[in-house]
């Protein structure tokens, strides 16, 4: 009775009859729990359907009747993915590739997982191997660029990028992936231009909206950078990195009560997410909100002290006139965001003059505070031994 009805689930099922095909898994399972078919096709159908727990729940009941079969390990892999269950997902994986060693989907979600959870020289390593076999697989050369990008290896980013678009000149994925090279370089007109082309090609990736907004803000075009964020966030509700991105935008266009609120959530999903609570307390202060001040601050220097990167040195100087936690600020901005030049400015050259020149640099000569304090510096100024000039630096 259970074969004929088996094999009845399966022609809905490769007829395209999901729902259909799942009442008789379900009746099959009702009379008999532990058939191993039905609970592996089922959990299928709930994997395609999206519904990630039910089909989770189904793959961890089948693997303790038959743990011989790659597919359901891989299958499993990708529900705990979805689910952001990484690590689960990592031994699911592992354990397709031990029935399976040359399963070259389970290695490469495998190293999509680690990208996911920023291991990149694993997803490298992950993503090199596959292509060794299947040097084809376009995919992966995109997820090999992704992991060069995560490494800042911008270079080799580009290669892989470019390898695929020489097949593919429309492909999203590489696209992108040579914009954010091209971002990392400061060659933001070209980068806009190549998350331009993405969107083109896919006009619902989401990742490229979120990063041609970021290159617009960069650019200072915040109003364009927003709309960027709001239709990055209709399509991927809640992501925290889009969240942070539109706040820094809404702080830019002193629209505070909106960044306020987005920053709000971002502490809510990850109370340690980088510089949120010192924009936060930034936002509310702008906003004459002091409920929890103390709270914050409390809370910022205990990052500060466990070298966490809780607010930037500018933000530090609105709630703190301590030097050593200004200091500290300044030293974990510098160490995280400021990445030394592969390639030395001054290589020993030297210069002799008659007077000695220098410059005052700076993006404040204007009506501002820097200008107003320096006008006394620029008065006692000896010309006589030295030449000066002044440049007004937009950063």
């Amino acid at each position: 009775m259970n074969e004929a009805l088996l094999q009845n689930a399966w022609r809905l099922q490769q007829a395209g009859q999901l729902m259909d095909a799942a009442r008789v898994y379900s009746d099959i399972l009702r009379a008999n729990p532990r058939n191993f078919d039905a609970l592996f096709q089922l959990a299928n159908i709930h994997l395609t359907n999206k519904r990630f727990a039910d089909a989770e729940r189904l793959y961890s009941v089948a693997a303790k009747i038959n743990a011989e079969l790659p597919e359901l390990f891989y299958n499993h892999g990708c529900a705990l993915h979805s689910l952001g269950r990484y690590q689960e997902a990592l031994t699911a994986y592992a354990h397709a590739l031990a029935r399976k060693p040359n399963y070259v989907e389970a290695r490469n979600n495998r190293g999509t997982v680690l990208l996911a959870m920023k291991r990149y020289p694993e997803a490298l390593a992950c993503f090199e191997r596959v292509l060794a076999e299947r040097p084809d697989l376009w995919v992966v050369h995109n997820n090999r660029g992704t992991a060069f990008l995560g490494m800042l290896r911008r270079e080799e980013a580009i290669a892989s990028a470019n390898a695929v678009l020489a097949q593919n000149p429309r492909d999203p994925q590489a696209l992108y992936n040579r914009g954010a090279a091209l971002m990392m370089a400061g060659q933001r007109e070209e980068a806009l231009d190549h998350f331009n082309r993405a969107l083109q090609a896919n006009p619902h990736f989401a990742d490229a909206l979120t990063y041609r907004g970021i290159a617009l803000a960069v650019m200072g075009r915040n109003e364009e950078a927003l709309a960027d964020y709001h239709r990055a966030l209709s399509i991927k509700p809640g992501d925290i990195e889009i969240l942070y991105n539109r706040a820094t935008s809404l702080w830019v266009l002193r629209a505070y009560e909106e960044a306020t609120s987005d920053l709000e959530r971002v502490l809510a999903i990850d109370p340690n997410y980088k510089y949120a609570r010192g924009t936060l307390v930034q936002t509310r202060l702008q906003c004459s909100d002091w409920h929890d001040l103390d709270a914050h601050e409390a809370k910022i220097s205990a990052d500060l002290a466990a070298g966490t990167l809780t607010l930037n040195p500018l933000a530090n100087i609105t709630i703190s006139d301590s030097p050593a936690s200004l200091l500290k600020s300044a030293q974990l901005w510098v160490a995280n965001e400021c990445a030394p030049h592969d390639k030395p400015v001054w290589k020993g050259e030297r210069y002799d003059h008659e007077r000695i020149r220098l410059a005052y640099v700076s993006g404040d000569f204007r009506r501002h505070a820097v200008a107003q304090l320096a006008a006394g510096l620029f008065e006692q100024h000896d010309r006589s031994t030295s030449r000066s000039s002044l440049a007004n630096a937009c950063w």
